[in-house]
């Protein structure tokens, strides 16, 4: 859920796995750089199904969102007002290899209405109530992706 305040933590380990033939209900084992990093039951998969699940987080991958009030007003009347908010994501990839992530920031729903203004050095797009977009990370890099949003209460 969006909040004007900064937060951090670790990425969640998340994935989506599209079956090629069925697959039947059974125990599946997650490995990553020939390590095993979790277990999941998955269920009966007909060819060209999809699955998603996570399986907790990535103490690899941390991020840091921090967010900044650009401007504020408010109307004559104070019916509405309008928030104009920085967001920047810091992403660290500790690991050896290079990873896909895909951000969502969600929760816009419960104000009035939302606009996605810019975003600097990468694409963010508005999908209903949410922020989204795709990134790769190379290998032991750190990024920082921004956007600005207009909030309307």
């Amino acid at each position: 859920t969006f909040s004007t305040r900064s937060s951090y933590g670790k990425a969640q380990r998340s994935y989506r796995l599209k079956s090629d033939r069925y697959l039947s209900r059974g125990n599946c084992i997650i490995r990553e750089q020939n390590r095993v990093i979790g277990e999941i039951v998955l269920p009966n998969l007909a060819s060209k199904d999809k699955h998603e699940f996570s399986i907790g987080e990535d103490a690899n991958i941390i991020y840091k969102e921090n967010v900044t009030l650009i401007s504020n007003q408010t109307s004559s009347d104070k019916r509405r007002s309008s928030s104009i908010y920085e967001i920047h994501i810091q992403i660290k990839n500790f690991k050896e290899n290079s990873i896909n992530i895909q951000y969502e920031q969600k929760g816009f729903y419960i104000h009035h209405s939302y606009k996605l203004m810019k975003s600097t050095k990468h694409q963010f797009i508005q999908d209903g109530s949410s922020i989204k977009s795709n990134m790769t990370l190379k290998a032991n890099m750190d990024e920082v992706y921004s956007y600005t949003v207009e909030i309307i209460n």
